[in-house]
């Protein structure tokens, strides 16, 4: 096995994207913008779709493939099933350059469900197999040489996987980066989230609304006025978030990222907030742009730059990962 410095533990998911109406997605039960299915609906609506692309998703997994594609080593750990779509999960991890360390689940291979026509998305997800992944699944073994461990935010729920990742990279002074992965999972965990930040070597990336979410449960700030435009919530992350975590990364760490989107982003650490602005890119799909930012500010990070450069190096890749989509 390869040199590992960045260990990406997280849900193995294949996305598939498909265009179609909105009556195809009525009937598959699919009614909702964003919603969770059984594996046995997932395999129906893949059986009577008419055609589809697939893509290695989870956002651990992107991470991981596009720290190798810039050169850094990387691995990824999560749980698959024993079928076709797990095999094609391990190929693009092998194509990208990233040492694939993953684990065997009795349910099927995890898939997020993308359809879309010219008036909406809608989203399902069926996680399957990578909500098999627990403790027993990984052993010092597989951190201890790492350089830093990055672990999807959507792990938060199983807290006694996500202590156990944290506490054996901690006994070998190994760094944690926690991607806080969607609002939903701030609110449900901002406690635990904290308490890793404060009791470890933590990063804790988050976008804009997830921000807000982290400071508004953990300071009991409940006046959170509506804010809908992009500056607007960059004003108030400004005005009330960054004081607020100054506070709580006084030291080394923990380095606390928030990533504005086309505002560019900021960190804040020893009691310093460093902010750095990127160019707007006009687009609508920006899928994928927030693990590409977490994938090269490690990177840089594992290479000894400073915050800014760090900084500057995620916003690039982000950027660039946008454009790239927009072709």
């Amino acid at each position: 096995m390869g040199k590992v410095e960045l260990l990406c533990i997280g849900n193995a998911i294949v996305d598939v994207f498909a265009d179609t109406d909105s009556a195809f997605m009525d009937r598959m039960g699919i009614g909702e913008q964003v919603q969770h299915i059984a594996p046995r609906q997932a395999q129906k609506i893949m059986t009577e779709l008419g055609g589809y692309k697939l893509r290695s998703g989870g956002s651990a997994a992107n991470a991981a493939k596009i720290a190798a594609m810039l050169g850094t080593g990387a691995a990824f750990i999560g749980c698959t099933g024993n079928d076709e779509l797990a095999a094609y999960f391990k190929a693009e991890l092998l194509a990208a350059g990233v040492i694939p360390l993953l684990r065997d689940g009795k349910d099927p291979t995890g898939i997020c469900i993308i359809l879309n026509n010219s008036k909406e998305t809608r989203i399902a997800g069926s996680p399957a197999a990578a909500l098999e992944l627990d403790e027993k699944s990984i052993g010092e073994d597989d951190i201890k040489k790492a350089g830093i461990v990055l672990v999807d935010g959507y792990m938060l729920d199983n807290q006694r996987l996500v202590s156990h990742i944290f506490k054996i990279a901690d006994s070998h002074g190994i760094p944690l980066a926690l991607d806080a992965a969607s609002v939903f999972a701030v609110q449900n965990n901002a406690e635990a989230i904290l308490q890793y930040c404060r009791n470890y070597q933590a990063i804790l990336f988050m976008n804009a609304d997830e921000s807000i979410a982290f400071y508004s449960a953990i300071a009991k700030y409940e006046e959170i006025p509506s804010l809908s435009a992009e500056s607007e919530k960059e004003e108030f992350i400004i005005a009330k978030v960054c004081p607020y975590l100054k506070k709580i990364a006084a030291e080394k760490y923990p380095v606390m990222v928030v990533k504005l989107g086309a505002k560019g982003a900021l960190a804040i650490s020893q009691g310093k907030v460093c902010r750095k602005e990127t160019q707007a890119i006009d687009s609508q799909n920006t899928i994928g742009a927030g693990d590409a930012f977490c994938a090269a500010f490690l990177s840089a990070w594992l290479r000894g730059k400073s915050i800014p450069e760090c900084l500057i190096r995620g916003n690039k890749i982000a950027g660039k990962t946008i454009k790239h989509q927009a072709l």
